[in-house]
């Protein structure tokens, strides 16, 4: 989302502009004729529809992606666990995973922020990637996960 971020910027401001630049024009009468008050008005009808166009589609993608990741459920167990995300259900058993793919996540207190250790992905011998999504609560999903391996050890 930040690489498009940067564009869409751009083009909204480009929108606005145009805009302003076309109300100018319509409600202050500086520009005569017909057919130059016609043009302002699409051109400012263009511009507002596209603006919504580009903030609504930005909604869409980011609730997409957010519900996407509100029906993950991961289930740990002696033996092994299972993480279920978008209707696929994935097994593994302790000795099948290969490494525990590690990022630091920010917690932050009302006395101090610190860094945290958390399992981001964990990956199989198979080469299967499970990526933990962020709506979980990783801190607890580390801590049951390395105390379940090291049991299953």
């Amino acid at each position: 989302m930040l690489a498009l971020g940067t564009p869409l910027l751009m083009i909204a401001a480009l929108c606005t502009l145009l805009i302003l630049d076309s109300f100018t024009g319509v409600f202050t009468g500086s520009k005569e004729g017909s057919s130059d008050d016609v043009s302002n008005y699409f051109i400012c009808m263009g511009g507002v529809g596209l603006l919504l166009t580009l903030l609504s589609s930005i909604h869409v993608s980011d609730y997409r992606a957010w519900s996407a990741t509100r029906t993950v459920r991961l289930t740990i167990y002696q033996e092994g666990f299972t993480y279920e995300s978008l209707g696929r259900t994935e097994v593994c058993r302790w000795d099948e995973v290969e490494k525990l793919k590690f990022g630091s996540l920010m917690v932050h207190s009302k006395a101090f922020r610190t860094r945290v250790k958390v399992i981001r992905s964990i990956v199989k011998k198979d080469g299967t990637k499970i990526k933990l999504a962020e709506t979980l609560d990783l801190r607890e999903i580390t801590r049951l996960i390395t105390a379940a391996r090291g049991e299953a050890r």
